[in-house]
């Protein structure tokens, strides 16, 4: 995206195996911003571990991170994770 978010939420995501992100987020004008990654550890669709690479990824490019493991959730959301993302919004956004 060309413009700078006041954050970013990233639920249940990935990065794709061929895309350079190194050099998508040193080009993002986001990259300075904050990160909210969440994830459940039973999400049988995208596999735990792919938010792990999501977070470091962009830790290991200075992006700030916050980011989340929900205990027994599949690929789904639930009120924990609502609520932390409504947290990270709050503070985010002016």
């Amino acid at each position: 995206y060309p413009k700078k978010l006041a954050g970013t939420v990233v639920l249940s995501g990935w990065c794709p195996p061929k895309a350079d992100v190194n050099a998508l987020v040193a080009a993002s004008p986001t990259k300075d911003g904050k990160f909210f990654i969440g994830h459940g550890d039973a999400d049988g669709v995208v596999v735990p571990s792919c938010g792990e690479e999501v977070v470091k990824v962009l830790k290991q490019n200075g992006v700030a991170v916050t980011s989340e493991v929900y205990p027994n959730m599949a690929h789904s959301s639930c009120g924990k994770e609502e609520k932390d993302v409504l947290e990270f919004l709050k503070e985010v956004i002016p």
